[in-house]
């Protein structure tokens, strides 16, 4: 039996790297349930460890300072990404992801199975809570600005990581996206690192923030820049 072939709508153009002529329906450019695995399964992770190691370190420092922190939202969560370090620092844990299927048990995890622009605050909680728009998760939301706009809530944090613009942070993403879509069609790869590296989320946001004159914190290394935005 032949492989399936897994065909991207890629910013307006097809691209089929392997396999035989099943195309699947994709809900995002560049993003199904095969590659929602493929960016989270072990080979990926290894690749992409000086960028995760760097959000991770931030994350926890944010929610060891902030005592108000009851709550975390983790958005594209997957195999329930930092539900560890929510049990560690004993606050809720949200897990929005529609590619994951995760029963749920007695510590309190609440799996909610649909896209973020899909959400309603009310399947959530009235608290305010910690929004984790992890490994470059806000790229792949669509109205990613309006469906913030929509969910969040004075009080709210936002944690938006993702792709920094330098050297190593573009040579880090090609590599890793060769794995994710299991290509070596350079055309594909540098489309997808110039639109990635292109997207600023905090720009998508700025009429927002100039609004309600929110503060923001940025932390930025070799591989990641990292936003937080205080909804005080």
């Amino acid at each position: 039996m032949s492989a399936e072939r897994y065909c991207y709508e890629l910013f307006g153009e097809l691209y089929c790297p392997t396999g035989n002529e099943k195309i699947t329906e994709l809900y995002w450019p560049m993003m199904d349930s095969h590659i929602a695995k493929n960016m989270l399964n072990s080979q990926s992770l290894r690749i992409t460890a000086p960028f995760l190691q760097h959000e991770l370190s931030i994350l926890q420092n944010l929610i060891i300072g902030d005592t108000k922190i009851n709550n975390m939202v983790v958005v594209g969560s997957g195999p329930l990404t930092y539900r560890n370090l929510a049990i560690l620092h004993n606050i809720g844990y949200y897990a929005v992801d529609p590619f994951y299927r995760v029963n749920s048990d007695a510590n309190a995890i609440n799996m909610i199975n649909l896209h973020f622009e899909s959400i309603t605050r009310n399947q959530i909680t009235k608290e305010n809570v910690i929004f984790v728009f992890w490994f470059n998760v806000a790229f792949y939301i669509k109205n990613f600005a309006e469906s913030v706009r929509r969910t969040v809530r004075k009080g709210d944090i936002l944690f938006i990581s993702s792709w920094g613009n330098g050297i190593e942070s573009k040579a880090l993403l090609k590599k890793y996206l060769k794995s994710v879509y299991q290509t070596k069609d350079e055309r594909m790869i540098e489309i997808m690192v110039n639109e990635i590296l292109k997207f600023c989320p905090v720009e998508s946001l700025s009429d927002w923030l100039c609004e309600n004159k929110y503060k923001i914190g940025q932390y930025s290394n070799a591989f990641n820049d990292i936003n937080i935005i205080f909804t005080e």
